[in-house]
């Protein structure tokens, strides 16, 4: 969904609405209500909790940047006419697919390991390409 309001928003005249808005709200509230209703358990080690981290967040970061790119691309060869919130879109978009398919493979369940080393990267993502697209998909307010 972040994708399709990426792509639509990048069009004048063709931008998402106010309801768009608060409906991604509404599924990031949900989504993360969700993740901490999940049984916790106790983490082992700090050792071990780092290193499985760091491997899914690898695995994140590999996953993401070919989507990525290729929506920052789409999106940067349209007319967006808010490009941070678009820049923000792109990066949700391809960060929340990324995670969903580290998550399939991921064994660990624990609520503590989904927050820090599956959702942080997505919110992290999100802002950076917030960031990136107000620098890089502002090309027709420079104009």
């Amino acid at each position: 969904m972040a994708a399709a309001v990426a792509l639509r928003g990048a069009i004048p005249g063709m931008g998402s609405g106010r309801l768009t808005g608060t409906f991604s709200m509404a599924l990031v509230s949900a989504a993360i209500v969700l993740v901490s209703l999940e049984p916790a358990n106790t983490v082992r080690s700090a050792w071990g909790f780092m290193a499985s981290g760091a491997q899914c967040l690898l695995c994140i970061l590999g996953f993401s940047a070919i989507p990525w790119t290729a929506l920052f691309l789409a999106v940067h060869r349209a007319a967006p006419l808010d490009p941070p919130v678009m820049g923000a879109y792109v990066g949700a978009a391809a960060f929340l697919f990324a995670a969903a398919a580290v998550r399939i493979a991921c064994p660990i369940d624990e609520e503590i390991h989904l927050l820090a080393w599956h959702m942080l990267p997505i919110a992290t993502g999100a802002a950076l390409s917030a960031v990136g697209g107000a620098r890089w998909l502002d090309r027709w307010h420079r104009a």
